[in-house]
């Protein structure tokens, strides 16, 4: 066990010293603190050179190229490039939260026996871990709420760059409420999972899978969270701007065929005109919508998940 686990005492006549709880956290947890400081940093600035100079360059070089053949395409293959590793950077922040949160805040504190030390001075287990979770939530929630709006703003000025929709992976997960309610929610799972196994490595495995699960299962049934909308057509005319859910051939005898058959004359096919095409999808108006209620259910698993971890606190060391 560590004294540094204890609430630091001013020394006399330092007023403007804190003390307490929050900064015991704070100085503990530092290295994290900058490393999470200088992650949004990085990410930030490259959002920034896309939004001023990376698009500037970008829309420059289509401009000429399409007055002027161009071998190679250097400035937009720089703004795809910077734009995957923004992507990366901020998706990878609902997995590496709770391995931190499950790690280090709580499992490795339960391990070494830490958090027995600071409850024998005048600190509640349920001040401990409110105090263990609402501190990194306030980082979680400026950071990513800062990179979710530079990264809107990159979004708003791409068109004419890359072929993207608001629909894609990366641009939903990150562009939206979603970017900091994932990263929450791995924070609140990871703290759990400390809770429950009281070991750090098992604890970061355990936290970030159960992230890692959750959003894939999520946004695998993403597209029934509200009402998709269908059209139907005599003639493949391509997918309409949005979600494509699905698209089917029905024939004259209502089944279901993923491909139309085909009536070929003199080597001209088309398809059997006796059946119809089917599309299921999300319109772009229901982007809005659907972050919002898939914000309200990332929240409620959020609320449950603290929740029980608090309950657990309880009934373990009441």
């Amino acid at each position: 066990m560590s004294a540094s686990a204890l609430p630091a005492a001013a020394p006399h006549g330092s007023r403007l010293s804190p003390t307490g709880l929050v900064w015991t956290v704070l100085r503990i947890h530092r290295p994290a603190r900058w490393v999470w400081i200088g992650y949004v940093a990085v990410t930030a600035l490259l959002l920034l050179w896309m939004v001023g100079p990376g698009t500037t360059a970008a829309t420059d070089e289509i401009a000429r190229c399409a007055a002027h053949s161009c071998a190679r395409h250097s400035a937009v293959w720089r703004y795809k490039y910077a734009l995957m590793a923004v992507n990366t950077l901020i998706r990878a922040a609902a997995y590496v939260v709770p391995a931190f949160a499950g790690a280090a805040l709580v499992g490795r504190e339960l391990e070494n026996r830490t958090s027995v030390l600071a409850w024998t001075q005048s600190v509640t287990p349920v001040r401990w871990l409110a105090t263990k979770l609402a501190l990194p939530a306030l980082f979680v929630i400026a950071g990513t709420g800062v990179l979710a709006a530079l990264y809107r703003f990159a979004m708003s000025r791409q068109f004419g760059i890359g072929d993207w929709s608001p629909y894609d992976g990366s641009v939903y997960l990150n562009s939206g409420p979603l970017a900091v309610g994932y990263p929450l929610l791995g924070l609140a799972l990871g703290a759990l999972a400390g809770l429950v196994l009281s070991r750090a490595v098992a604890a970061l495995v355990a936290g970030t899978a159960a992230t890692a699960a959750l959003v894939w299962a999520i946004g695998h049934w993403r597209h029934l969270l509200l009402p998709s909308e269908t059209i139907t057509s005599k003639a493949f005319t391509g997918v309409p701007p949005g979600d494509s859910i699905r698209t089917y051939w029905i024939g004259p005898s209502g089944a279901r065929l993923h491909e139309a058959p085909m009536r070929c004359v003199q080597q001209t096919c088309t398809p059997d005109p006796s059946g119809h095409y089917v599309y299921e999808y999300q319109p772009l108006s229901h982007y809005w919508p659907l972050q919002l209620v898939e914000t309200g259910i990332v929240l409620a698993l959020i609320a449950i998940t603290v929740t029980v971890a608090f309950r657990l606190l309880r009934r373990r060391h009441a």
